[in-house]
């Protein structure tokens, strides 16, 4: 039993073209069943992963955009009411009231929504390229999986790429001896 190394389908070990995907096989290692059940869980995980950052970053792409333009609009209210008041105290309120919204709405949307989704949508082809890995070199994959450090850094920028990380940190940590293997197999061919 192998598995392709486009898709991740389980194939037969003779099978020239994968029966799912069509691309070429070459004649690399065969994987026990405990081994292809740990590549695909990985694979799954990491495709989640990707998805996440994906998604993370788009609603946090719009959401930005909604703040900033949120900023914009109190700041021109705040001037705009202000300027229809007699009294200098209600108009300076008015000042004030719309501008500390103004700006608070700026700042949550140009400093942590933003960077946030560009961060988030940079990871996603991060995510794919060690997803396209496994099947191929798992060391790549695993040393990232097994990174302390991303677990914070998922954490930091996208909660639910955060869970499929974890899952996959403590899977492949708690895999060690098989994915020794598949490492042996994948080095010599």
């Amino acid at each position: 039993m192998k598995v392709c190394k486009a898709c991740g389908m389980v194939i037969d070990d003779l099978a020239v073209t994968c029966p799912q995907c069509g691309a070429m096989q070459d004649n690399g290692p065969a994987y026990t069943e405990e081994e292809t059940a740990a590549l695909q869980q990985m694979t799954g995980l990491l495709r989640g992963e990707r998805i996440a950052w994906k998604i993370g970053g788009i609603v946090a792409l719009i959401a930005s955009i909604f703040l900033i333009s949120s900023g914009f609009f109190l700041a021109l209210m705040g001037f705009v009411l202000g300027r229809t008041y007699d009294s200098p105290q209600t108009s300076a309120g008015t000042f004030v009231v719309f501008g500390a919204a103004a700006v608070f709405w700026l700042c949550v949307g140009l400093l942590v929504l933003l960077p946030s989704a560009i961060i988030s949508l940079k990871m996603a082809p991060k995510a794919g390229y060690y997803l396209s890995a496994v099947y191929t070199d798992v060391a790549v994959p695993r040393k990232r999986c097994t990174a302390v450090g991303m677990i914070v850094f998922c954490v930091l920028f996208n909660e639910v790429a955060a869970i499929f990380f974890i899952i996959n940190f403590v899977r492949t940590k708690s895999r060690a001896e098989i994915f020794d293997r598949i490492e042996e197999k994948q080095k010599n061919g």
